[in-house]
């Protein structure tokens, strides 16, 4: 070996690219969302929240061993403030000025009209798909609607939704969230909802996290809406039923509106260093978990009668995992199984009617109780301060007053 070999500087040995720490995600910052909160949704969420801490009072966490343990019920301090509620179809991370204002650009830009008369049409196109195979096994050949025959537009209903039932995320024996659905009968909301997510994906604003999968033991709920998308989406050319399923791999929109989240309960057990990885010293969980089988099993299946009048008698424990009907119980008479029984769902709030999109600061703010306002906060609880809102009512060309909204001071405007 020469000397110039010799003192020629060595070269560092290439870092493989497993090594490399991934590049930090920056911080959320903003979400896009529907408001649920209004002058006919806030007496039926206000009633229904209370029916369900007296049917599932919440327990304490205080010393408990570590943050894993199964709770059997909701911990006390999950159960989210009638406030907040809304259907998020996006977060975002908008740090800076010029990128808030921007997105606000975007937003106030957008043609909520247009969008919503084309998920008028996606619906129609796929009740008149529902329609014709109905016809065609009842043999009584092509139908042709009304919807189909009209070409001159008409004017759109309200859009109006009810919250039902009760589903979980992660998975009902380990649960950290529980939550409401949507249900919309004119079949608006969720093509409507979608348009809105990709306007504000394709600009680059919200988050595609193509990557994390949801797991939600409410399997019905998320390949309904994945079987939506396809049934919306013929195979003839169609500029945006197809745009619905461009990207297979893109994570379905899950609308839901949030009534149990563990990561607000406070004095939550730290981690146990060594619980899972010695060497580490990380737990296997971070947030609280609970069991809430037995909980979403009754709430799925809360009423014995159709018209939903009738609570079911019994406990959480009594209810099937997937039905929430006892094994062999009695219905009106009848012995029936939990295979056969008909389910009927809790019900939230019906007929809330979605009168406006915002954009709203992450972070659930305390409302005042030394305001003019403080009964109506005292029943809010908290609320998320919104950043821009637009309303919905030109989507319909209805002039009727709005039936009522959340207003950034944190009041309710009550028409």
């Amino acid at each position: 070996m020469t000397g110039a070999e010799r003192n020629a500087p060595r070269q560092q040995p290439r870092q493989h690219a497993r090594h490399q720490r991934p590049e930090k995600r920056p911080p959320l910052t903003h979400f896009l969302c529907l408001p649920l909160v209004n002058s006919t949704s806030l007496p039926q969420l206000e009633a229904s929240i209370a029916t369900f801490r007296a049917d599932c009072p919440p327990v304490s966490v205080a010393g408990l061993p570590d943050a894993s343990t199964k709770q059997g019920t909701v911990p006390e301090g999950a159960i989210r403030p009638l406030g907040t509620l809304h259907l998020t179809l996006g977060v975002m991370s908008l740090s800076t000025k010029e990128r808030l204002g921007e997105a606000l650009r975007l937003f106030q830009s957008l043609d909520l009209a247009s969008l919503m008369r084309e998920a008028e049409r996606v619906a129609s196109k796929s009740r008149e798909k529902s329609r014709v195979c109905s016809s065609t096994d009842n043999d009584s050949g092509d139908i042709e609607s009304p919807e189909a025959a009209s070409e001159t537009p008409r004017a759109l209903d309200p859009l109006c939704v009810s919250l039902e039932s009760l589903h979980c995320l992660p998975r009902a024996n380990a649960a950290t969230v529980l939550h409401a659905s949507p249900v919309d009968p004119t079949g608006r909301l969720y093509p409507f909802c979608l348009m809105l997510r990709d306007r504000f994906l394709e600009a680059g604003f919200i988050q595609d996290d193509t990557k994390v999968k949801q797991k939600d033991d409410n399997k019905g709920v998320q390949n309904e809406q994945i079987h939506t998308e396809s049934e919306v989406a013929p195979e003839s050319s169609d500029p945006y039923t197809a745009a619905l399923v461009r990207n297979a791999k893109r994570r379905p929109l899950l609308l839901h509106a949030t009534v149990v989240n563990t990561i607000y309960v406070r004095g939550r057990p730290k981690p146990q260093p060594g619980a899972s990885n010695p060497k580490k010293g990380k737990n296997v969980s971070k947030r609280l978990e609970f069991d809430a089988r037995g909980i979403v099993a009754r709430y799925r299946n809360y009423y014995v009668d159709e018209a939903r009048t009738i609570p079911r008698v019994g406990t959480n424990a009594t209810c099937s995992e997937d039905t929430g009907v006892a094994e062999n119980e009695t219905i009106s008479g009848k012995i029936v199984s939990a295979e056969s029984a008909p389910q009927y769902p809790f019900v939230w709030a019906k007929d809330i009617p979605i009168d406006s999109v915002c954009i709203c600061e992450m972070g659930a703010k305390k409302l005042s109780l030394d305001s003019e306002d403080a009964i109506l906060n005292a029943r809010m609880g908290e609320k998320y301060t919104v950043i821009a809102e637009r309303s919905l009512e030109a989507s319909w060309g209805s002039t009727s007053a709005r039936p009522g909204s959340v207003g950034s001071d944190g009041g309710v405007k009550l028409s």
